[in-house]
């Protein structure tokens, strides 16, 4: 598995976050040394995961590569979009409820780069 350096940017600032939700981060770090040419053995022991959820993780992320960069957005996460949107002006007030309607009616896959 080859990444791009962008992938690869990602891959290892999910793998430092001390924030983001153990299961990117653990993604993050099996993509990260199946791309070193670890063996699955290596890279299972050493994430803590069956060699069968590496392999499952490593074809997925080769199906959707980049797209598997992001996740979708949450209910918190829409609350954090309202404050940016507050915050930026661009609205008065707006809540996290009606910003998901309004992607949603757009047929908006809001995904969150990460």
């Amino acid at each position: 598995m080859v990444l791009s350096p962008e992938e690869h940017r990602v891959l290892a600032r999910w793998h430092r976050s001390t924030t983001l939700e153990a299961g990117l981060a653990h993604r993050g770090k099996i993509i990260l040394l199946s791309a070193e040419r670890h063996s699955h053995t290596q890279v299972a022991q050493a994430v803590g995961v069956q060699r069968i959820v590496l392999r499952r993780w490593a074809k997925r992320f080769l199906a959707q590569r980049a797209d598997s960069l992001g996740r979708s957005l949450s209910p918190w996460d829409s609350h954090e979009l309202v404050r940016q949107l507050i915050d930026a002006g661009s609205v008065e007030d707006i809540s996290a409820a009606t910003v998901r309607q309004l992607l949603a009616a757009q047929g908006q896959a809001y995904v969150l780069p990460i």
